[in-house]
C-alpha cells in the first residue's frame, strides 16, 4: 500500500516537474522586489515607503498585494522578503513542448 501511495506520488511530481521545465521563464523575480532589480533591499522598501497611501487603478508595481492601494501590507511582504534574491537567468535554451 505504501510503495503505491510513494509511486503515485513520484509520480505526480514528475508529471508536474515536465510541465514546469517547458514554461520555464527567462528570469524569477521573488515577490517583493519593487522595482526589478532581482534583489529585494532598502531600495524596494523605500519604494514602497514613498508611495504609501497612495491608490493605484491600473496597477503600480508597489502595490504588492493587488488591492490596488499601497498600504502598510504591501511594506510587510517587502519587510519578510528583506534579503531575498529571485532566481538567475535561465542559461539554456527553451524548446517548445
Amino acid at each position: 500500500m505504501r510503495t503505491t501511495r510513494w509511486l503515485t506520488l513520484m509520480g505526480l511530481t514528475v508529471l508536474l516537474l515536465g510541465v514546469g521545465v517547458a514554461q520555464t521563464p527567462t528570469l524569477v523575480l521573488t515577490n517583493g522586489d519593487v522595482n526589478g532589480d532581482n534583489a529585494v533591499d532598502d531600495a524596494d522598501q523605500l519604494a514602497v515607503l514613498f508611495q504609501m497611501g497612495e491608490s493605484c487603478p491600473q496597477g503600480c508595481p508597489e502595490d504588492l498585494n493587488g488591492d490596488l492601494v499601497v498600504e502598510d501590507a504591501d511594506l510587510l511582504l517587502v519587510t519578510f522578503q528583506m534579503g531575498a534574491q529571485g532566481a538567475p537567468a535561465f542559461a539554456g535554451q527553451v524548446r517548445a513542448p
